[in-house]
C-alpha cells in the first residue's frame, strides 16, 4: 500500500474533508497528516483511536520487549522527571506486570534533572552495567544517540519511546517516535507514545483490544490522560479521546490513588486535580518517584500516606515557585522581543514554571536558565502560539550539551562559561526582527470578512484545532453580524461594545470549541489610522 504523502493529505482534506483550501497547511501543521487522525479529530471517541501499528519501529521494538520478558531477563524503565514522565513509566510498569513479570525483574530510574540532566546518562548507565539486560525509555531518548550506542556497548539493549522532535541523526535502535512517522497523531504527549506501545503489547500477548482495557486496565487510561494534561500538547484528535476516556473511567472505575485523592477533596478531585500531585512526584536520592508509587499502589492506606507527602509538596511547591517567579519579575529590566532572566539560586524544578507564566504575561519567547548542582547551566525555553522555539536552539546549539523539546516548550544545558557567550548570541539572534512590537502571532491575515473561511475555522475550532487569525479593513457592525448568521463571536472582554458599529478595525481572533474568539481589536479611523495597541515597551531582560 502506498504511503500517504502530504501533498495527498491536504487533497485528500480539501476534496474529502471540504476544508477551504486556505485552511489546509494549517490543519496538517495541527497534526491532521493521516486520515486515521482526521477521523478521530471529528469522531472523538475511543472506537476511533488510531491503532498503533504504524508507528515506527513499534512491531520489533515490542518483539524484543516481550522476548526479554519471557525470558526472565532484566527490563529497565527510564523516564523523565516530569508529570508526563512519571505517568509513562506507570504505564509502563502496570503492563508488563498484567503481561507476566516476574517479581524483581522490572524496575525503573527517573533520573534527576537537577543531578543528572535530560534523558539517558552515561554515569547511571555506567552504574547500571551487568544489573540491566533491556532499557526502555519513555518520554525521553530520541537525541541520546551517543548515551544510546555507550549503552548498547556496556551490553544493553535500548529502545526508545519518545515525543520529542528528533535529531538529524537518530539513536542506533527501535525509536518509538510519532514525529518520525506513521499514521497516529504526530503531537501525543510521552505517555500518549508509551500507552501506544502497551496497547500493542498488551494486544500481543494477552489478544487484549480497547474496549477489555477500558473495562480491566482503567487505571492506564487515567495514567495517560494525566500525563497529557500535563504536558499541555493539543488536546486534538488522539490526545482529546484519551483524555475524555481518561477522565470518564475516573470517574467510574474504583482505584485505590482515585479513591484516596477524592476523600481528601470531599469528592471533588478529578483529572486536573491529580495534574499538580504527580508533578511533585520528582526523583528521590534513590531515582524513584512517590508520583508513580501513587498511581501503582495497590491499597487506599498506602495511597493515603503518599498522598500527604505530595499534598505538603505541592503546597510548599506553590509557595516555592511563586517566590521563584517574583524574583525574575524584579530582576527583569526592559521587554521588547523576548525575555530572558538567569537564576542561578532557583532550583531547576521551577524553571519551567516561571518561563511558562513570564511567556503567558508578555506574550514573548522567554529563556530562563538556572544551575545543577554541578554548577552546569540548564534553561527552559516557552515561546507563544505560532513561533518556534527549537529555532533559536538550533542556532545557537553549538554552545549546548544538550537541547530538545518541542516548539512550544524546550530546554538546554551547557558549561558555565559560555553563558556569557550564550547570552551575546541570543541578543544577536532576536535583533535580527524588526524592532518594531510584535503583533500578536496569527496563522492567517484575511482582507475583510471571508465568511466561508471563517465558517470553516469554526466548524474544525469545535474540534480542538485552534487557528488564529487577523481581519483587516472589517467593522464592528460586521463582525456582530457574524453571529446572527452561524459563526459565533465570543468577545470575553467586550471590545466591540467600545466604538460605534460603524467603526472600521482590524481584529485578531482564535478559532475554538466556543467560536470565534476576540483577543485584539485596533480601530482605525481617519489620518490617524492605527490606535496603539496598549503594549507597554516589551523588550530584552538580562
Amino acid at each position: 500500500m502506498a504511503k500517504t504523502t502530504m501533498e495527498d493529505m491536504r487533497r485528500i482534506l480539501r476534496d474529502e474533508y471540504g476544508a477551504h483550501p486556505r485552511l489546509v497547511d494549517l490543519l496538517v501543521e495541527a497534526g491532521l497528516t493521516s486520515r486515521p487522525v482526521v477521523e478521530a479529530a471529528l469522531n472523538p471517541s475511543l472506537a476511533y483511536l488510531v491503532p498503533p501499528d504504524t508507528l515506527p519501529d513499534i512491531k520489533p521494538a515490542a518483539d524484543l520487549i516481550l522476548r526479554y520478558l519471557k525470558r526472565g531477563r532484566r527490563i529497565l524503565i527510564w523516564g523523565h522527571e516530569d508529570a508526563d514522565g512519571f505517568t509513562s513509566t506507570a504505564v509502563m510498569l502496570r503492563a508488563l506486570e498484567v503481561m507476566g513479570s516476574k517479581p524483581g525483574q522490572v524496575d525503573y530510574v527517573i533520573p534527576s534533572k537537577k543531578k543528572d540532566g535530560h534523558g539517558l546518562s552515561r554515569p547511571i548507565l555506567e552504574a547500571l552495567a551487568g544489573e540491566v539486560d533491556l532499557i526502555v525509555t519513555v518520554d525521553c531518548g530520541t537525541s541520546n544517540t551517543a548515551e544510546v550506542a555507550f549503552a548498547r556497548e556496556l551490553g544493553m539493549e535500548v529502545v526508545v519511546t519518545d515525543h520529542h522532535e528528533p535529531p538529524e541523526v537518530l539513536p542506533d535502535t527501535f525509536v518509538i517516535n510519532p514525529k518520525i512517522g506513521g499514521e497516529n497523531y504526530p503531537y501525543l504527549a510521552g505517555v500518549g507514545v508509551a500507552f501506544k506501545l502497551a496497547w500493542y503489547l498488551l494486544r500481543l500477548d494477552q489478544k487484549m483490544g480497547l474496549e477489555q482495557m477500558a473495562r480491566d486496565l482503567p487505571e492506564l487510561f487515567v495514567f495517560t490522560a494525566v500525563g497529557t494534561l500535563a504536558d499541555r500538547v493539543p488536546l486534538v484528535s488522539e490526545n482529546q479521546i484519551l483524555v475524555q476516556t481518561g477522565a470518564e473511567l475516573f470517574h467510574t472505575r474504583s482505584l485505590p490513588f482515585v479513591r484516596v485523592l477524592q476523600r481528601k477533596m470531599g469528592n471533588s478531585g478529578d483529572l486536573n486535580a491529580l495534574v499538580p500531585l504527580v508533578s511533585s512526584g520528582f526523583s528521590e536520592k534513590n531515582r524513584k518517584s512517590l508520583a508513580v508509587a501513587f498511581l501503582l499502589a495497590r491499597e487506599e492506606d498506602e495511597a493515603d500516606r503518599i498522598l500527604e507527602v505530595l499534598w505538603e509538596r505541592v503546597e510548599s511547591w506553590n509557595r516555592r515557585a511563586q517566590k521563584a517567579l517574583e524574583v525574575a519579575l524584579s530582576r527583569l529590566g526592559r521587554v521588547r522581543r523576548y525575555v530572558y532572566v538567569d537564576l542561578p539560586d532557583v532550583e531547576p524544578h521551577y524553571l519551567g514554571f516561571v518561563a511558562s507564566r513570564l511567556k503567558d504575561q508578555f506574550g514573548l519567547p522567554t529563556i530562563v536558565t538556572g544551575r545543577k548542582e554541578t554548577s552546569e547551566v540548564v534553561g527552559e525555553v516557552r515561546y507563544p502560539h505560532g513561533e518556534d522555539s527549537l529555532e533559536m536552539l538550533r542556532e545557537l546549539s553549538h554552545l549546548f550539551l544538550s537541547w530538545g523539546g518541542h516548539k512550544l516548550a524546550s530546554g538546554f544545558s551547557m558549561e558555565a562559561r559560555d553563558l556569557p557567550e550564550f547570552i551575546e548570541e541570543l541578543e544577536l539572534f532576536f535583533s535580527q526582527d524588526s524592532e518594531d512590537p510584535p503583533a500578536l502571532p496569527v496563522d492567517l491575515e484575511l482582507e475583510g470578512v471571508d465568511r466561508e473561511l471563517l465558517r470553516d475555522v469554526v466548524r474544525w475550532g469545535r474540534h480542538n484545532v485552534e487557528i488564529h487569525l487577523r481581519i483587516q479593513n472589517t467593522t464592528i457592525e460586521a463582525l456582530q453580524q457574524l453571529s446572527f448568521e452561524g459563526i459565533p463571536v465570543v468577545d470575553p472582554a467586550g471590545l466591540l461594545r467600545l466604538y460605534p458599529p460603524e467603526t472600521p478595525v482590524e481584529v485578531t481572533l482564535r478559532g475554538g470549541p466556543e467560536g470565534l474568539v476576540l483577543l485584539d481589536l485596533v480601530p482605525r479611523s481617519g489620518e490617524n489610522k492605527e490606535v496603539p495597541r496598549g503594549y507597554s515597551g516589551r523588550s530584552t531582560a538580562v
